[in-house]
């Protein structure tokens, strides 16, 4: 496996020194690799693990739409507008990427887009899909550090931080995002 970190550095704004030390971890790493993301809401940890998960299974990126990415060996969970959590039946439904083999030949990802949109029930589901991840297998927990995050999960994960995004570099993310910026003279 071989990550391109440049080209995932190059598309999120902060946080750069940490993500690529985290890429070049995971381009040394070949057995199962799960991943808890933490940080602050807006600082692109969902976006960053599209990214690997695009490069990893060579989708092609596109700016606009890289919440819109599919692929056979890609499961990306995450609460739906009109529920309150991802539920437990997702989370149970996530193990059966894990047990197939993979589609391309190469890995199978799945991203987890909050875990704090999990309940007691989906924290236990989530435990039982993690405690061995199988080769070529790439799990990306998302944690917004707002709420309990059970010891068990966090024993089976290796864990990145991403800090607060400077005003310069949030800026940034919002011009990238085509809002009007009225800028103080």
């Amino acid at each position: 496996m071989k990550i391109n970190t440049s080209d995932i550095v190059n598309k999120i704004e902060g946080n750069r020194v940490s993500i690529n030390y985290f890429l070049n971890n995971l381009n040394l790493t070949h057995d199962g690799n799960i991943w808890m993301i933490n940080g602050q809401k807006g600082v692109g940890k969902s976006l960053l693990a599209k990214l690997i998960a695009a490069n990893l299974l060579k989708i092609p990126y596109k700016e606009n739409n890289i919440d819109k990415i599919f692929h056979q060996d890609l499961v990306i969970l995450s609460k739906s507008n009109d529920k309150k959590l991802i539920s437990v039946e997702e989370i149970r439904d996530l193990k059966r990427l894990f047990i197939k083999t993979s589609y391309s030949g190469s890995y199978r990802v799945a991203i987890i887009d909050s875990i704090n949109e999990l309940n007691l029930y989906g924290h236990n589901a989530l435990l039982k899909t993690i405690e061995e991840p199988p080769k070529g297998s790439f799990i990306f927990i998302i944690n917004h550090q707002n709420s309990y995050v059970p010891a068990t999960i966090k024993s089976r994960c290796k864990f990145l931080k991403l800090q607060k995004l400077t005003d310069i570099e949030a800026l940034k993310v919002i011009e990238k995002m085509n809002f009007p910026i009225e800028k103080e003279d």
